[in-house]
């Protein structure tokens, strides 16, 4: 692995694996703790483009994000035996910065700044049961210069923070929630910080139960530690900030750890680094320790319950691989013990963080590292440690024991919820391939019956139109016939009609009494003859 840059490591299992670039691409090996050996090299994103993140989600796979020269986005999944395809996610981005990748509740997040628009804005797009969602651009009230890392809490609302420059060139710390409600998007922010110069942050954000904790630095180089109540949010906010580290430490690359009901947070400071505890996850904190072993938080980096920081791993001196066991007693919080097969705990670990690139957190050895830390104390309470733990010994056998039962348990429920959830899958796969087959050949069926109802259609339409024709003729010919007999008719009523006889005038009346008697003189004479 020589002539090639390293860029980071993430512990899955028992196995290492280490992303780095090759010959412009992005490559993996993976490192068998329990054989000591390299496997081989695989390339999963050719043409890399510098940036990428990777985590460790809920059921021990490996989600990895990643850009290339063609300003595509990769999406790839390790689980556990191979990589995924890789899954163009985002396109046509000439630039893709701050990649933050988490995942919570099965679905993973991603985040990134990208200069479409010539400033930066934030795009934001996340994975679940149905595929990757389109991504949403977050326009900001000013320029963003840098994100922090991402968290889900329970309700799936992602948090983040971004640093900001105005007009004046002023950094500003803003609080951004993007969360859904009724099937719509909304977008709170809450102003943490501003400073007039052009200051770096650096903020880290972490959840601890249900507050969400976050530290960041001060323009004087103070670590800063701040609560945001989650149940009233968001008009309760952000308190008042606590100044951890004392003036003039010059700190940097603060970070918070939780786990077993503890919170600590870390800090670099020269060649060492600087840690302290929350009371009982309070506001209030405990004295500022400090561990300069290299080889110590080495080792802690590996077996930690969070790994966030950029970790170099060569080939030639594999890593070292040690069991954390935690410790019952005050003031330990955990103890390393060298790997046994009986007492190797399985290291199990959420990132919740994107890995940022070398350029701005260097690997180990130049100054520039904020792990977890294991407190360690005089000899004599080691011993105390060391005789509690052998009078427990046989306690955390069966222990040991009954969680290997219970995870063969619940791996067997595991295996039968898949099983059961496969064959309801080809059950529903099946019947709805039956369905549809059904629904094909009635379709075709339907298709038949509907092409012979239109050919008889057409059929009946040709025997109109030949019939309708038929009668139009027939009807042209009784008229024809009608107006020749109308004709003759006309022609022999001319002919046998008599011309009109002018009448004679009617005589004028006599006076009736000159008539009675001429007609008496006539009766009389009538009868003088006849006697």
């Amino acid at each position: 692995m020589t002539e090639k840059t390293p860029l980071t490591t993430v512990i899955e299992g028992k196995s290492i694996l280490t992303f780095y670039k090759d010959q412009n691409n992005l490559c993996c090996r993976k490192f068998e703790t329990s054989t000591g050996s390299w496997a081989e090299q695989e390339t999963l994103v050719q043409h890399f483009g510098q940036e990428y993140a990777a985590t460790v989600g809920s059921k021990r796979n490996i989600h990895l994000v990643a850009n290339s020269d063609d300003g595509n986005l990769h999406y790839l999944c390790w689980d556990g035996a191979h990589w995924s395809k890789s899954a163009h996610i985002a396109t046509d981005s000439s630039s893709h910065k701050n990649i933050r990748l988490t995942t919570a509740g099965g679905n993973v997040h991603v985040m990134f700044l990208s200069n479409e628009d010539e400033d930066n804005a934030i795009t934001y797009l996340y994975m679940d049961d149905s595929g990757w969602s389109k991504p949403f651009f977050i326009r900001t009230k000013d320029i963003p210069q840098r994100l922090s890392n991402v968290i889900v809490t329970g309700d799936g609302t992602p948090h983040f923070l971004c640093q900001e420059k105005n007009s004046a060139s002023a950094s500003i710390l803003r609080h951004y929630l993007f969360y859904r409600q009724d099937s719509r998007f909304f977008l709170n922010t809450n102003d943490i910080s501003s400073e007039q110069s052009d200051h770096d942050f650096q903020p880290y954000l972490c959840l601890d139960q249900k507050n969400i904790r976050l530290t960041y630095l001060d323009p004087q180089s103070r670590v800063l530690v701040n609560l945001y109540k989650l149940k009233g949010w968001p008009e309760e906010g952000w308190n008042k900030g606590q100044v951890l580290s004392p003036d003039g430490s010059k700190a940097s690359s603060p970070i918070l750890l939780t786990g077993n009901n503890r919170l600590s947070a870390l800090w670099q400071q020269n060649e060492s680094v600087y840690y302290c505890l929350s009371i009982k996850g309070s506001d209030t904190w405990g004295s500022i320790d400090e561990e300069s072993d290299r080889e110590k938080l080495l080792s802690i980096l590996l077996n930690g319950h969070q790994l966030q920081l950029p970790y170099t791993v060569s080939a030639s001196s594999p890593p070292l691989y040690l069991s954390l066991i935690q410790a019952a007693a005050e003031p330990f919080l955990a103890k390393l013990y060298p790997p046994k097969e009986d007492e190797t705990e399985e290291i199990k670990m959420d990132v919740g963080m994107a890995h940022p690139p070398v350029k701005d957190y260097p690997a180990p050895g130049t100054g520039n590292a904020a792990w977890e830390l294991i407190k360690q104390d005089n000899s004599k309470e080691k011993k105390q440690l060391e005789k509690l733990a052998a009078q427990d010994d046989r306690i955390k056998e069966l222990e040991s024991e009954l969680d290997r039962t219970k995870k063969q348990l619940d791996e067997l429920k595991f295996e039968i919820k898949n099983l059961s959830a496969d064959i309801n899958e080809k059950t529903i796969a099946l019947a709805s391939r039956n369905d549809a087959a059904n629904s094909e050949q009635a379709l075709t069926q339907k298709v038949a019956f509907l092409k012979q109802e239109v050919q008889n259609t057409k059929q009946q339409c040709k025997q109109l139109e030949t019939n309708n024709a038929k009668n139009q003729s027939e009807i042209k010919a009784k008229m024809e016939a009608m107006k020749r007999q109308i004709k003759t008719l006309q022609s022999e009523s001319l002919k046998t009609t008599a011309p009109a006889v002018k009448p004679e005038p009617t005589p004028p009346k006599k006076p009736l009494v000159k008539a009675q008697k001429k007609s008496g003189l006539l009766n009389k004479l009538r009868r003088g003859v006849k006697t």
